[in-house]
């Protein structure tokens, strides 16, 4: 699951995959802003996902931090059916993908061009 590393409370935390275990640092919260997109904010930090220094380069971290309404904070969610969904930044238009296709806990989030691949696509579960 998308998990914040260590629980951190801090701005610029990690954003990594980890295996479910039901934590506060892994549940998000998705709120519309009526145009589309959606601010995905931390129950445990009540922070939302965020693109490191709002880039647009590719392998970007995704990070969180307090909301600012900047459009790195921003998200496309797309239903891609089967229960999946895809995930685009609206500042770069770059997908929310899991690094190298990596299946190990600690992997690395990131934004990368939507290819369809697995590591792109996202379950959303309601608590």
């Amino acid at each position: 699951s998308l998990d914040v590393n260590g629980s951190s409370t801090a701005d610029g935390g990690t954003i990594i995959q980890w295996d479910y275990w039901g934590g506060n640092n892994q549940q998000w919260k998705l709120t519309s802003l009526g145009n589309g997109y959606f601010t995905i904010t931390n129950r445990n930090s009540n922070k939302v996902l965020d693109v490191s220094g709002g880039s647009t380069s590719n392998a970007a971290n995704i990070v969180q931090n307090t909301s600012t309404g900047a459009q790195s904070q921003q998200w496309q969610i797309t239903d891609m059916g089967f229960g999946y969904y895809k995930i685009i930044n609206r500042n770069s238009s770059i997908s929310l993908d899991v690094n190298g296709n990596s299946t190990a806990n600690g992997a690395n989030v990131i934004q990368w061009p939507w290819n369809a691949g697995a590591n792109q696509q996202w379950q959303i579960v309601k608590l």
